[in-house]
């Protein structure tokens, strides 16, 4: 597995795919530890123009097993060697104290004497209660540099109500329209009902009479209609006593003063029961 690792990392390094080849050197690294696999992933670290960690992998290198040979040491120091000419370092200072952020890392806390990539970074400090300060620096390598960064503190000065000028007083909200509703919904309710109380009494007279006849001389077909008709008035009672709930409902959400005098008091009488067993 670790020699797979290795030549997938060398094909990449061959077709710079250096980030590729990185992971598998890596790789190769962690299944085999080896310490010229640490100079390989150096070597691909280098061509990403991260020097930083080239440098702390070519270190590795020769700390794990570089400096046994000669040959190996003298070309691993050269190219150590080059690394670090490469980097710069910038004193970061900042009074109050802070932590230091290069190109959005965390890099540890002020003073401190932070190592540089070549190119453009962007150094930020930060504190706890302040707005961030931050500069921008382009180097090329062997540079030392020192800055002084300085985050504002936030501002915390209440503003008076003079300063803020007259309160605004919002507009009143529109009143809602209470509109219930149309009356002609209850009646057609109350109406549906009555019928269906009617229904329900000539079914429940029916029914009984059914019952006699079958009591009086039992067949078969006597119970059949019994039967058929006790269930017909049960159904028509059901929907009268939902269809009474109905109508009593829509009468508390009736606007009944469309058709009376505003101010006249209404009596109401409501609740007719009706009830039937069989």
């Amino acid at each position: 597995m670790a020699a797979k690792a290795y030549q997938r990392g060398k094909a990449a390094f061959s077709d710079r795919d250096y980030l590729g080849a990185l992971e598998a050197f890596e790789q190769a690294y962690k299944l085999h530890p080896h310490y010229l696999m640490q100079c390989n992933i150096a070597r691909a670290h280098e061509r990403l123009v991260d020097m930083i960690n080239a440098a702390r992998h070519y270190r590795r290198c020769l700390a794990e097993g570089g400096k046994r040979r000669r040959r190996t040491r003298r070309r691993v120091e050269r190219a150590l060697k080059a690394v670090q000419a490469r980097i710069s370092y910038v004193d970061v200072r900042a009074p109050g104290g802070g932590a230091i952020y290069v190109d959005g890392k965390r890099v540890g806390e002020v003073p401190k004497r932070v190592p540089l990539n070549p190119g453009r970074r962007t150094i930020e400090v930060r504190r706890m209660g302040a707005s961030p300060a931050s500069t921008t620096l382009t180097t090329r390598g062997g540079e030392l540099r020192i800055i002084t960064l300085q985050p504002a503190p936030l501002s915390t000065r209440k503003v008076d109500r003079d300063e803020r000028g007259p309160r605004k007083s919002r507009p009143p909200l529109p009143k809602a329209r209470s509109r219930g509703v149309g009356q002609a919904w209850f009646w057609v309710s109350a109406a549906a009902t009555a019928g269906l109380a009617a229904a329900a009494t000539v079914a429940g007279l029916r029914a009984l009479s059914a019952k006699d006849d079958y009591e009086s001389t039992p067949t078969r077909d006597g119970y059949t209609t019994a039967q058929d008709r006790r269930l017909v008035a049960n159904i028509l009672w059901a929907a009268t006593l939902a269809a009474a709930a109905g109508t009593t409902t829509l009468f508390f959400f009736t606007d009944f003063k469309g058709s009376s005098a505003r101010g006249k008091e209404r009596e109401l009488v409501v609740g007719v029961g009706l009830r039937g067993t069989f």
